[in-house]
């Protein structure tokens, strides 16, 4: 099933959304997606820096799988409004675009061969 996952700031865990109804489907603290893609709302993004406050305006998108916990080489991944225009390594801030797997656990997120934004 492909989901759309955001960061719940009010539950503190993960909020699923079915991308083809876009109602969201379940909440849990640890999941694994496949072909993922990082999206950003700029338009969210503006009203998050003209507000001061957040909203969702950025997530990952992906196929859910049942595979939990990294096994591979996996990279921190980090996005924050206030810095950044997109997903970014923690490592250097180079902008990812996505990964071939993202693993999500405790408000973290992890990627294994991530991608950089194409110019």
């Amino acid at each position: 099933m492909k989901v759309f996952v955001y960061y719940n700031l009010h539950r503190k865990c993960w909020s699923i959304r079915d991308c083809s109804t876009r109602l969201v489907v379940d909440h849990c603290d640890i999941l694994t997606l496949h072909d993922a893609t990082f999206k950003v709302s700029a338009a969210g993004r503006a009203r998050v820096l003209k507000e001061r406050r957040k909203n969702v305006h950025a997530g990952c998108e992906g196929i859910l799988t049942e595979r939990l916990g990294p096994a591979g080489n996996y990279v921190q991944v980090e996005y924050n409004p206030y810095k950044y225009e997109s997903f970014v390594l923690v490592s250097d801030k180079s902008p990812v675009e996505g990964a071939e797997t993202v693993f999500m656990a405790n408000g973290s997120v992890f990627a294994l061969n991530p991608y950089p934004v194409r110019s």
